[in-house]
C-alpha cells in the first residue's frame, strides 16, 4: 500500500506518486522548489490561506533535471479520449477540477470554487478508474485511493473546470549544481521581493515573501475581536492553516535535503553552511507555528496572539535563510565560472 504524502499540495502529490511508484524515479532533484511564502487573504468570506512556492505557483510549476510540465484545458468530452489514449501509450492522466462540485467529496455543495487534483488511470463504461486522496473514506475506493467512479460524478465539475497536466521527464540539460544555484536565486528573489501581487482585486489580497509573512502578523495581531470569536476563524486556525503550512513545511524539508547533499553543516561559516543553519531553524520553528495555530484554534476563543507570535518567531530565520541563498548562489556562479561551466 501506497500512502498519501500530504507535505505536498494535491497535484505535486499525484505527479510525485506516478513518478516514484510507477516509473522508480527519484522526484527529489526534478521536483524540487525554492523557498516561497504566500498569504492570501479573501475579505469577502473572511478566508486565509498560506502557500510555499509549490503552492503560489501551483498553475505554473518550477521544476529541474529535464522534468516539464503545464496544465492544459481539455473540453469535459474529450477526457475518456484522452484517458484512454495516454494509457495506450503507458501513461496516466493527472486532471484538475471543482472539487466542491463533486458528490463523495466532504465539502461537496459548498460551490466555493475549490481546486483539486487526482489521477486517472483509464476510462470505461462503468466510469473512471482513479486515485484521489480526497475520497473521503467512499465506498467506490480502497483505504489507499483507488477507485472506479462513475463518470455522471465528475460531470458538475468538469463542467465548471477541468485541466490536464501534461508533463514529461527528458535528460537534463544542465548540471545539477548550475540548476540548484538557479533554486538558489529564486528562493532569495521570492523571498526578499515577494510575488509581486499586493492587491489581485477589491476583495481578494495576496502579499508574498518575507512582507507575506510580516503581513500575515499584522493581519492576526489586529485583527478585530469582533470577527474573531466564531468557529470560521477557530477552523482556518485550527484546520486550514494548519494544513497550509505542513505543505509550506515539506518544500523546506525537501530543499533541505538537497541542500545538504552539496554543503555537508559542518559549521565553517561558507554561505552553504549558513544557509543549512537557517532552514534548519526556519523549519524548527514552522513546526511550533503548527502546534500554536492548532492550539489557537482549539481554544474556545481563538488567540489570533498566539498565531502572531509564532510567525514572529519564525521571521528571522526566513530572512536569514533568504541572506544565505543569494550568498551561495554566488559561491555557485563563481565555482562554475571557474571550472568553465556555463554560467
Amino acid at each position: 500500500m501506497h500512502h498519501f504524502d500530504w507535505s505536498l499540495n494535491c497535484g505535486f502529490e499525484s505527479l510525485d506518486h506516478l513518478l516514484r511508484f510507477r516509473d522508480g524515479k527519484d522526484t527529489l532533484r526534478p521536483m524540487l522548489q525554492p523557498l516561497g511564502f504566500g498569504f492570501e487573504v479573501e475579505l469577502g468570506t473572511r478566508d486565509w490561506w498560506f502557500g510555499g512556492y509549490s503552492n503560489i505557483h501551483y498553475q505554473e510549476p518550477r521544476f529541474n533535471q529535464g522534468l516539464a510540465a503545464r496544465w492544459i484545458p481539455l473540453d469535459p468530452a474529450d477526457f475518456p479520449d484522452h484517458v484512454r489514449a495516454r494509457k495506450a501509450r503507458g501513461l496516466a492522466t493527472i486532471f484538475q477540477t471543482e472539487w466542491t462540485f463533486v458528490e463523495y467529496i466532504s465539502h461537496f455543495g459548498w460551490n466555493l470554487g475549490s481546486l483539486h487534483a487526482a489521477i486517472a488511470f483509464d476510462a470505461g463504461p462503468d466510469g473512471f478508474q482513479v486515485r484521489d486522496r480526497m475520497h473521503n473514506n467512499h465506498p467506490w475506493f480502497t483505504e489507499d485511493g483507488y477507485g472506479t467512479v462513475p463518470a455522471r460524478v465528475y460531470r458538475p465539475a468538469f463542467d465548471r473546470r477541468l485541466t490536464v497536466l501534461d508533463y514529461e521527464l527528458s535528460e537534463p540539460a544542465d548540471t545539477w549544481e548550475s540548476e540548484f544555484r538557479a533554486v538558489l536565486e529564486v528562493s532569495a528573489a521570492e523571498m526578499w521581493g515577494g510575488p509581486g501581487f499586493p492587491d489581485h482585486g477589491p476583495h481578494l489580497h495576496l502579499a508574498g515573501g518575507l512582507a507575506g509573512i510580516e503581513y500575515a502578523i499584522d493581519t492576526f495581531a489586529h485583527f478585530a475581536p469582533r470577527y474573531s470569536a466564531d468557529s470560521q476563524v477557530r477552523m482556518l486556525l485550527g484546520i486550514r492553516l494548519v494544513d497550509c503550512i505542513r505543505t509550506l513545511m515539506g518544500d523546506r524539508l525537501r530543499l533541505l535535503k538537497a541542500a545538504r547533499q552539496l554543503q555537508p553543516d559542518d559549521g565553517s561559516g561558507q554561505p552553504g553552511a549558513d544557509f543549512l543553519r537557517a532552514l534548519t531553524e526556519a523549519g524548527r520553528h514552522w513546526r511550533r507555528a503548527r502546534k500554536a495555530f492548532a492550539a489557537a484554534g482549539a481554544a474556545d476563543s481563538p488567540r489570533l496572539d498566539l498565531a502572531a507570535d509564532a510567525l514572529r518567531a519564525v521571521l528571522p530565520y526566513e530572512r536569514a535563510a533568504a541572506d544565505a541563498a543569494a550568498a551561495w548562489a554566488k559561491e555557485f556562479h563563481h565555482q562554475l565560472d571557474t571550472k568553465g561551466e556555463p554560467a
